[in-house]
């Protein structure tokens, strides 16, 4: 009777980053994280595998330890130009630009060609408002990642902010066509269309965005609120409103009290020009 033998995974990291690689086409990070565990057990000197698991950790939205991780591969590699952007992504995640741009800036003497650095390092430059900067950045960043959308995404976010419409539009449609049901995108992409004098396109975006939406989203639900009632459309206005102060009912923070105000005054002045209208028909 013949019998089949199973490799012991405990004592070899090549097969244990094999499982781990398994995990996460699986979608199950947190069995991969587990799994880097044990190859640094192993092998606790090779800075790759605190980066890997700092980029797995990252993914999981646990960036304290995700720094801890590249943090430790640049005591191992102080140049590392992965542990580098690992860390400028937490710190610019943080609101520490000109610290995560440092660390960008000796990343990039190494890892020219990473459409990801390039990306951050616009998006840094665009938090400072540096737009033209950081336009610079994002389109070298195009250039090497075409099929990225949150590259054009970033691009059409930064023309907006320097008010060339046709550019941002040109960005965001690229962006939508790579990613066609994202919020964010759609959302962007109608206040453009509102800036270009589109009401009927806008209207449009903003209706699938907030259809796309996984859970409610306060910004543009107020967004949208207040498209409607500058193009004069009372009744959709209303609604937009109800519904938005349905979400805020118990506002969470101060942004969502104070809008939660904005909302109800609005409500109040719908329902008045509404009754006018009413009154001269």
């Amino acid at each position: 009777m013949s019998s089949i033998w199973l490799p012991n995974l405990k004592n070899r990291p090549e097969l244990l980053r094999l499982q781990a690689g398994i995990f996460i086409d699986l979608g199950d990070l947190a069995s991969a994280v587990a799994v880097y565990r044990s190859i640094i057990e192993l092998e606790h000197e090779e800075s790759g595998n605190y980066i890997e698991m700092g980029k797995l950790l990252l993914r999981m939205e646990d960036d304290e330890e995700g720094f801890a991780m590249f943090a430790r591969a640049l005591g191992y590699s102080s140049a590392n130009p992965e542990a580098l952007l690992g860390v400028g992504y937490v710190m610019q995640k943080n609101g520490d630009h000109d610290v995560a741009l440092n660390k960008y800036r000796i990343s990039a003497a190494t890892n020219v060609y990473d459409g990801c650095l390039w990306n951050n390092i616009g998006m840094c430059l665009y938090a400072k408002g540096k737009f033209v900067s950081g336009i610079s950045c994002l389109k070298k960043a195009a250039f090497l990642n075409p099929l990225e959308y949150k590259i054009l995404y970033n691009l059409g976010l930064s023309h907006l902010a320097m008010n060339q419409l046709a550019s941002s539009y040109h960005f965001l449609s690229a962006s939508l066509s790579l990613k066609p049901n994202d919020g964010d995108i759609l959302a962007t992409l109608a206040i453009v269309l509102t800036r270009m004098k589109d009401p009927p396109n806008a209207r449009k975006a903003y209706k699938k965005a907030l259809e796309v939406m996984e859970k409610p989203d306060i910004e543009k639900m107020w967004n949208y609120s207040v498209f409607e009632f500058n193009d004069g459309e009372l009744e959709a206005a209303r609604e937009a409103v109800e519904r938005l102060l349905e979400v805020v009912k118990i506002p969470e923070n101060n942004e969502q009290e104070m809008m939660k105000g904005q909302a109800e005054r609005i409500g109040l002045q719908i329902v008045e020009m509404m009754r006018m209208k009413n009154t001269e028909n």
